[in-house]
């Protein structure tokens, strides 16, 4: 699925190709790829990421657009 954030004023530090979510093994990740503002998931604070495990509830942000990861 792709999601296009262009129409939102958050979705102006998002990438077109910003980051991808991929089932793994029974396991989602979540990836960045390569873009200029980064991926980041929220643990104590939001972290920068490339490639990290997702879990349901999981808070993303990318750019200023923040997203929770459900199952």
């Amino acid at each position: 699925v792709d999601v296009d954030l262009g129409q939102v004023e958050e979705g102006s530090y998002v990438s077109r190709r910003h980051a991808k979510i991929e089932l793994e093994d029974d396991q989602y990740f979540i990836e960045d790829m390569g873009s200029s503002n980064g991926t980041y998931v929220l643990r104590d604070d939001f972290e920068r990421i490339d490639r990290v495990a997702l879990e349901d509830g999981t808070q993303i942000a990318f750019g200023n657009a923040r997203f929770v990861f459900k199952l």
